[in-house]
Formats: structure tokens, sequence, C-alpha cells
């Protein structure tokens, strides 16, 4: 099933030059028609349309097109407010939904020569929001870029992710499958959008992995979620054992 546009989310960095601030917090603006703010040097701020204003804070229905003008000013006089909007674009994309027949698949059937075997992993179109994230001027990582691709309606569930190199070039990606529901397990509404497995390609290497998979074929006990806390001798290697048996 399709889903329609419901949520979009536009972050931004405020940074008021020549200001410190040692306890940045996130401030919330509304799109839409506003008046003048005046922004706290030093901290973040998070743009939302109206669908966050609904008492519950999820996605509701699709909201109209708004035109509005909001205008910063710095709560330092004389310095500047610099705005980084680092996510503001939604597709549609093929995307690993409702995965039961992954989760009953056994490991020989699902882990083929170069990736997943296709005839246990489903895909359907599905409207994604995309956030890419830019290593900062100065700062070095394995990774330059990233590129997240979460599921609409559903801003916690990351579907895709891409990683570049510092030539801008693909180096490697990963895909995460989701299941309705805990398969067997308890702690979950059936209706809730569970993660079924992650799976990571590299292609300098040519190989890929699949971790924290889940479901009838992999595990023979249902997971709990939300269950009675354990004592700590639960999380000792003897006391994983004796669970495991």
């Amino acid at each position: 099933m399709r889903n329609s546009l419901k949520t979009l989310l536009v972050t931004l960095s405020a940074l008021c030059l020549g200001a410190v601030n040692s306890h940045a917090q996130t401030t919330m603006y509304q799109m839409g028609d506003g008046p003048e703010f005046t922004h706290e040097c030093g901290t973040d701020a998070l743009f939302t349309d109206n669908n966050l204003g609904d008492g519950g804070g999820g996605a509701q229905n699709a909201y109209t097109c708004q035109n509005g003008t909001i205008t910063f000013c710095p709560s330092v006089a004389g310095d500047a407010i610099q705005l980084q909007f680092a996510v503001f674009d939604l597709q549609t994309n093929a995307n690993p939904n409702n995965n039961d027949m992954l989760a009953d698949s056994t490991l020989e059937n699902t882990f083929v020569p170069n990736h997943p075997n296709p005839d246990v992993v489903r895909f359907e179109e599905m409207d994604v929001h995309i956030v890419h994230a830019q290593l900062k001027p100065g700062q070095r990582h394995l990774y330059e870029s990233r590129t997240f691709y979460y599921m609409d309606g559903n801003p916690g569930m990351l579907l895709y992710h891409d990683m570049y190199d510092g030539n801008g070039d693909l180096m490697r990606a990963s895909y995460q499958t989701t299941v309705q529901g805990n398969m067997g397990g308890s702690g979950l509404e059936d209706t809730t959008c569970n993660v079924q497995g992650e799976y990571n390609f590299d292609f300098a290497t040519r190989t890929y992995v699949g971790t924290n998979l889940f479901g009838p074929a992999m595990q023979p006990r249902g997971s709990i979620y939300n269950g009675e806390e354990k004592a700590v001798s639960f999380y000792t290697p003897d006391g994983l054992r004796r669970y495991a048996r």
C-alpha cells in the first residue's frame, strides 16, 4: 500500500556568531506565518509542519500547501544566525516492507551469492523521507557523506542507508527489512512495524552480511518487548548460556 505525504520535517542549525552557550537545547517552530522570533544563541531549531501539533506528536492526514514568513533575530545584538537545512525531500521508492516470507525463510535459503534471495524478499512502493548528512569541513571520517531513507508515517524506521567515500562514490549500502508485529513474541501490537533484519553491502570487497535477523526460521523463541526487568546476573556469560538452552 502506498502511503500519502503525511509529515515533513526540516531541521536547521542556528549559530549566533561570537556567542557561546553551554546549555544548548532544541527549539521547535511550526511552519507558516509567525511573529518575529528572538532565537537564543548556541541552540538548534526544528521546523515542522502543523501535523506535529496534533497533541499526540505523530503524523496525521496530509496537510495543504502553505505560504508563510517567519523572521529570526539573534539574542545577541549584532550577531548573525546561520541556517543549515538538512531534511527537505520526499520521494517514492520500492521498499523492503512486510517481509513475513523472509522471516520464515531458513538461513540457507535466505543467503545466496551476492545478495539475499530475491524469491523471499518483498518490496512495495512507499513514500520515504530523505536525510543527507555531509561531513563538516576540517573533520575526518570513513564516510564523506551519507544518505538515509526513512519510512513515511514512521519517522524512526530506517529503510535504506547509502555511504559515500571522499571521491563521492558509493562505498557501502544497506537496507532494513520490516514485518508487522512481533512474529509470535510479546510486547508489540500486531500492526506495529518491526525490523526483520539488516543487510549491509560492501562494494569494494563484493561481500554482504545480514544482522539482527528476526523471525521463526532464525530464532525458536519469540522476542519479548517491554517485559519484566531481569537481574544483572542474567546478562553474564553464564546467564546467557542458561537462557539459550
